[in-house]
């Protein structure tokens, strides 16, 4: 059966793997251990930031909240990121599930503005978060230096 539930330190392995795997997916380098060491903090300080689909005992999806500041604004907002789904369990409603919670999260802290970053080409996602009334409000623009 799965469940929703915050996340655990126990559960750091496994919520690594599923970050690795996305990772992969997008072939953009894992730092594991850095990553490890700020979900740690994130578990200690925000544990109901940390949100996890549980399938008997495996992990099979995530999604983390930050609270903060839009940088222009000043408002406070919450960022929804590190959103993941095994692919066997796409499309199960797994993923509308974590969401929702992530929403809840940001409304129990008083968030009136919530933004998620998407990529143009996982179009899944995007139907997703439109879903949830999320509509595209400026474009990122990216340059690796040497």
């Amino acid at each position: 059966m799965i469940t929703i539930r915050k996340a655990k330190l126990d559960d750091m392995d496994q919520l690594s793997k599923l970050m690795k795997g996305l990772c992969e997916r997008f072939k953009v380098v894992f730092y594991e251990k850095p990553w490890k060491l700020d979900l740690k903090y994130k578990l200690e300080s925000s544990p109901d930031s940390v949100i996890i689909a549980d399938d008997d005992g495996d992990i099979i999806g995530m999604v983390l909240v930050d609270i903060g500041r839009d940088p222009y604004s000043g408002q406070i907002l919450g960022q929804i990121y590190n959103f993941i789904i095994e692919s066997e369990y796409r499309t199960k409603g797994i993923g509308s599930k974590l969401i929702e919670s992530a929403l809840d999260f940001c409304r129990k802290k008083k968030v009136s503005l919530v933004r998620v970053n998407a990529r143009r080409d996982v179009k899944e996602a995007i139907k997703l978060y439109e879903k949830f009334g999320f509509s595209e409000s400026f474009i990122v623009m990216e340059q690796e230096l040497d």
